[in-house]
Order: C-alpha cells, then sequence, then structure tokens
C-alpha cells in the first residue's frame, strides 16, 4: 500500500511537471502565433491591394483593345476617303488621320504603361505569396512521438487557434488511426477498438486539449463532469450514466464510447492528480 502511494505521488509529480513544461510551451506558441499572425495579416493586406490593382488593370485591356480596334477601323475609312475626294477634302482628312493618329499612339502608350503596371503587380504579389510562405515554414511545432506512427501537428494547430469543433473533429479522426486498421475500415469504434487504442497516444491527446483549452476541455474535464454527476460512478456501463457533458471530446464517439475511453485512461491511473 506504502508503495502504490509512492508510486502515485511520483506520478502526480511527473504530471505537474509536465503541465508546467506544456503550458511555457504554449505561452512561447501564443507569442510567436501573434507575431505571425501580425505579419501575414500585413502581407495579407499588401498582397489583396496588389490583387485588387490586377484586376481593375485587367478590366481596362478589353476598353483599349476595343478603342485600339475602333481607332485602326477609323484610320483605315480616312484612308480610303483620301484617295476618293478631291485636295481639300484630302486635306481636311490628313489633319482627322493625324489626330487619329496621335490618339492611337496614346492609346498605345496608355496600354503598356497598364501592362506594365500589370507584371510589376503580378512580380508583387509572387513575391508576397513566397514571402507569406516562408513565414508559415519558420514556425513549425515539434513533432511528438507516437506509439501508432500518427502525425498530432495538425490537431495541435487547430487548438492552438482554438477551433474547438475542427479539433473536435481532428481527434476523431486520430482516434480510428491508434485504434487500428480495423477501425479505419468500419468508421467508427467498438469495445474492442477502444481497449485496442495505445494508452500513450490518447494521453498525448488529452494532455494537448487540457492545455490548449486551459483544463476546459479534454479527457480529463469530462472525467470531473461526470464523476461530479455521479459521485459513485461506474464507466463499465457507461450507457448507465444517461448525461452527456458539456463541452468537446467528443461529440462524434457518444456517451458510451466516451464512457469506455476514460475507463481505460482511469484503470491505467491517467486521472491522478486531476
Amino acid at each position: 500500500m506504502w508503495a502504490r502511494g509512492q508510486s502515485q505521488q511520483e506520478q502526480l509529480t511527473q504530471s505537474h511537471s509536465q503541465r508546467e513544461q506544456l503550458q511555457r510551451d504554449l505561452d512561447m506558441v501564443s507569442q510567436e502565433k501573434s507575431k505571425l499572425q501580425h505579419d501575414l495579416d500585413s502581407v495579407g493586406g499588401e498582397k489583396s491591394y496588389f490583387q485588387e490593382q490586377v484586376l481593375q488593370l485587367q478590366s481596362e485591356f478589353p476598353r483599349l483593345n476595343e478603342e485600339r480596334v475602333q481607332l485602326r477601323s477609323e484610320l483605315s475609312q480616312i484612308q480610303t476617303r483620301i484617295s476618293q475626294n478631291n485636295e481639300e477634302q484630302q486635306l481636311h482628312f490628313q489633319k482627322q488621320l493625324s489626330q487619329t493618329k496621335g490618339q492611337l499612339k496614346l492609346a498605345n502608350q496608355e496600354h503598356l504603361r497598364l501592362q506594365s503596371q500589370l507584371e510589376e503587380a503580378n512580380r508583387r504579389i509572387c513575391q508576397l505569396t513566397s514571402l507569406i510562405e516562408t513565414e508559415q515554414s519558420k514556425w513549425q511545432l515539434p513533432e511528438r512521438k507516437s506509439e501508432r506512427g500518427v502525425d498530432f501537428r495538425q490537431l495541435e494547430w487547430l487548438l492552438i487557434l482554438k477551433s474547438w469543433e475542427e479539433a473536435d473533429r481532428e481527434t476523431w479522426t486520430l482516434l480510428l488511426k491508434i485504434s487500428g486498421s480495423s477501425a479505419i475500415t468500419k468508421g467508427l469504434l467498438d469495445r474492442d477498438d477502444i481497449e485496442n487504442m495505445s494508452i500513450n497516444d490518447l494521453k498525448v491527446i488529452n494532455e494537448m486539449w487540457t492545455v490548449y483549452s486551459s483544463c476546459q476541455y479534454g479527457f480529463s474535464s469530462q472525467w470531473k463532469i461526470l464523476k461530479n454527476k455521479r459521485k459513485a460512478m461506474s464507466f463499465e456501463k457507461p450507457s448507465d450514466i444517461g448525461y452527456y457533458p458539456a463541452g468537446y471530446i467528443l461529440r462524434a464517439i457518444g456517451i458510451n464510447g466516451l464512457g469506455l475511453i476514460l475507463t481505460k485512461l482511469e484503470r491505467h491511473n491517467v486521472f491522478i492528480g486531476s
């Protein structure tokens, strides 16, 4: 009995140490995220401005092309009339011809100017796109070890961004993966699948939800809610609980599956000190 109490105390100390480290990591992630978000917002705003310029310039091209076609048509008509009329008319049309040539020259210059602006805007968009990709690549979350080889980074990003519903769906996907190929094929979890889950991977999922939600969500939070709801509860018959806890994790699995997962975690002393 004394040895078991000492073991539980050691686990409690280790758990508190891990939570403190995770909280420090979270603070650092939040600071970096704020800086990165500010940079991305600034770059995104400039990119949107140039994209609007490109759209405006592109909308001018049809009008300029129509003007060029019209001016060329007028030029052709004037040239034809010059050959068919007398000297006085020729002088008059030559004047018109000169004016038309001047207008055509201006139209060509405007076309070249707009073409240059369009190329510059496209070049700037490419630069901004590259900058955004570079900034995003600077911030890479460390890869957490998984017994089943799953990647937790997508879930961690969603939790950092507090996208709880999307994180809930990603958690369901991860639970299928850490349960084995049978669960993935079926697209659902039964008692055998839950028993086959990697306990260490479940711990990682619980720790991330607990830390990034400030203890509001996660298996530990659900365990406390159900424990307070029924002081003398038994997870071996989860259908008897008759209560769906508030918060996330996991709406897709239902109360029965949640009870089985909590039972599994409880057997492995995950909730000691919670």
